[in-house]
């Protein structure tokens, strides 16, 4: 394996540094921003929503299908783990119709 080495100068090492810092920043912004602006919802609303028995809720957590977070001795979901899940299911069902549509 050969190695490339750069030579940069002063300035270009500071503006290369710059630049990642700031892009790196910018990540850790906008997933705090986007932590800071979830919804959380109990079991009860989730199975509402999904319209299942809560139960169900706690079994899909054993199955790794849809983990709660806990505040204390309260369990929560992320709304955006819903929509994840609804978006997959939306996506399953469309393929399972084109499958059958094609014969695939």
């Amino acid at each position: 394996m050969q190695e490339t080495i750069y030579l940069l100068n002063e300035h270009d090492l500071i503006s290369t540094l710059n630049r990642l810092n700031q892009e790196a920043f910018e990540r850790a912004k906008n997933e705090l921003d986007a932590q800071c602006n979830e919804v959380y919802l109990s079991p009860k609303k989730v199975a509402e929503m999904l319209d299942i028995h809560v139960t169900t809720l706690y079994r899909w957590e054993k199955q790794n299908y849809l983990i709660p977070i806990r505040i204390g001795t309260k369990v929560r979901y992320r709304k955006s783990d819903i929509d994840k899940l609804l978006g997959n299911k939306t996506d399953k069902s469309s393929e399972k119709i084109k499958r059958l549509d094609y014969g695939e």
